[in-house]
Protein backbone atom coordinates (compact mmCIF):
# COMPACT_ATOMS: atom_id res chain seq x y z
CA UNK A 1 0.00 0.00 0.00
CA UNK A 2 3.01 2.22 0.43
CA UNK A 3 3.64 1.84 -3.33
CA UNK A 4 0.11 3.13 -4.01
CA UNK A 5 0.50 6.07 -1.62
CA UNK A 6 3.86 6.91 -3.16
CA UNK A 7 2.01 7.30 -6.48
CA UNK A 8 -0.77 9.46 -5.01
CA UNK A 9 -3.40 6.73 -4.70
CA UNK A 10 -5.54 6.32 -1.60
CA UNK A 11 -6.05 2.60 -0.79
CA UNK A 12 -9.64 1.63 0.02
CA UNK A 13 -10.49 -1.39 2.19
CA UNK A 14 -13.50 -3.33 0.92
CA UNK A 15 -15.95 -5.45 2.89
CA UNK A 16 -14.13 -8.52 1.49
CA UNK A 17 -10.87 -7.26 3.09
CA UNK A 18 -9.31 -6.59 -0.33
CA UNK A 19 -7.48 -3.26 -0.37
CA UNK A 20 -8.10 -1.65 -3.75
CA UNK A 21 -5.42 0.76 -4.94
CA UNK A 22 -6.63 2.58 -8.05
CA UNK A 23 -6.15 4.29 -10.34
CA UNK A 24 -2.44 3.48 -10.38
CA UNK A 25 -0.28 5.18 -13.03
CA UNK A 26 0.76 3.06 -16.04
CA UNK A 27 3.74 0.76 -15.51
CA UNK A 28 3.36 0.69 -11.70
CA UNK A 29 1.63 -2.72 -11.80
CA UNK A 30 1.71 -5.80 -14.02
CA UNK A 31 -0.70 -6.78 -16.81
CA UNK A 32 -4.22 -5.52 -16.08
CA UNK A 33 -3.55 -5.43 -12.34
CA UNK A 34 -1.37 -6.88 -9.61
CA UNK A 35 -2.32 -8.38 -6.27
CA UNK A 36 0.23 -8.46 -3.46
CA UNK A 37 -1.18 -10.13 -0.37
CA UNK A 38 -4.64 -8.59 -0.11
CA UNK A 39 -3.71 -5.34 -1.91
CA UNK A 40 -4.97 -5.03 -5.49
CA UNK A 41 -3.24 -2.42 -7.65
CA UNK A 42 -4.72 -1.50 -11.02
CA UNK A 43 -5.22 1.38 -13.38
CA UNK A 44 -8.99 1.38 -13.42
CA UNK A 45 -10.05 -2.13 -14.44
CA UNK A 46 -12.12 -2.65 -11.33
CA UNK A 47 -15.49 -4.26 -11.00
CA UNK A 48 -16.90 -7.27 -9.19
CA UNK A 49 -15.75 -9.91 -11.68
CA UNK A 50 -12.13 -8.75 -11.77
CA UNK A 51 -12.23 -8.24 -7.99
CA UNK A 52 -13.30 -11.89 -7.58
CA UNK A 53 -10.28 -13.00 -9.66
CA UNK A 54 -7.87 -10.87 -7.62
CA UNK A 55 -9.50 -12.02 -4.37
CA UNK A 56 -8.62 -15.58 -5.34
CA UNK A 57 -4.99 -14.50 -5.76
CA UNK A 58 -5.17 -13.03 -2.24
CA UNK A 59 -6.38 -16.45 -1.04
CA UNK A 60 -3.40 -18.06 -2.78
CA UNK A 61 -1.06 -15.71 -0.91
CA UNK A 62 -2.80 -16.57 2.37
CA UNK A 63 -2.62 -20.33 1.77
CA UNK A 64 0.99 -20.48 0.62
CA UNK A 65 2.59 -17.48 2.29
CA UNK A 66 4.15 -14.56 0.45
CA UNK A 67 7.59 -15.95 -0.37
CA UNK A 68 6.43 -19.43 -1.45
CA UNK A 69 3.58 -17.98 -3.51
CA UNK A 70 5.84 -15.49 -5.31
CA UNK A 71 8.47 -18.16 -5.95
CA UNK A 72 5.93 -20.69 -7.26
CA UNK A 73 4.08 -18.10 -9.34
CA UNK A 74 7.38 -16.93 -10.85
CA UNK A 75 8.49 -20.48 -11.58
CA UNK A 76 5.12 -21.25 -13.14
CA UNK A 77 5.33 -18.10 -15.29
CA UNK A 78 8.80 -19.14 -16.43
CA UNK A 79 7.69 -22.67 -17.29
CA UNK A 80 4.61 -21.44 -19.17
CA UNK A 81 6.48 -18.64 -20.95
CA UNK A 82 4.30 -16.19 -19.04
CA UNK A 83 1.13 -17.43 -20.75
CA UNK A 84 -1.62 -16.85 -18.19
CA UNK A 85 -3.84 -19.47 -19.88
CA UNK A 86 -1.30 -22.12 -18.84
CA UNK A 87 -0.37 -20.63 -15.44
CA UNK A 88 -1.92 -22.78 -12.71
CA UNK A 89 -2.41 -19.78 -10.37
CA UNK A 90 -4.23 -17.76 -13.05
CA UNK A 91 -6.35 -20.79 -13.93
CA UNK A 92 -7.26 -21.31 -10.26
CA UNK A 93 -8.16 -17.63 -9.98
CA UNK A 94 -10.42 -17.95 -13.03
CA UNK A 95 -9.18 -17.02 -16.48
CA UNK A 96 -12.44 -15.44 -17.62
CA UNK A 97 -12.77 -13.45 -14.38
CA UNK A 98 -9.23 -12.20 -14.91
CA UNK A 99 -10.04 -10.96 -18.40
CA UNK A 100 -7.99 -13.61 -20.20
CA UNK A 101 -9.26 -14.99 -23.50
CA UNK A 102 -9.30 -18.75 -23.54
CA UNK A 103 -9.30 -19.32 -27.30
CA UNK A 104 -6.42 -21.21 -28.95
CA UNK A 105 -3.29 -19.30 -29.87
CA UNK A 106 -4.23 -15.99 -28.24
CA UNK A 107 -3.48 -14.44 -24.91
CA UNK A 108 -5.48 -11.30 -24.19
CA UNK A 109 -5.44 -9.07 -21.20
CA UNK A 110 -6.84 -5.60 -20.84
CA UNK A 111 -3.37 -4.15 -21.34
CA UNK A 112 -1.85 -6.46 -23.94
CA UNK A 113 -2.83 -8.47 -26.98
CA UNK A 114 -0.15 -10.87 -28.18
CA UNK A 115 -0.02 -14.01 -30.22
CA UNK A 116 1.47 -17.08 -28.63
CA UNK A 117 3.01 -19.97 -30.44
CA UNK A 118 1.30 -23.25 -29.74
Amino acid sequence: MGWARLHGVRPVLGADLIVECAPMPPRTYGRGGTTVGNAWLHGGLGGPVRRRHESRHADQYALLGTTPFLALYGLNALLTRNDPRRNVFERWAGLADGGYATGPGRTRTARTATSSSA
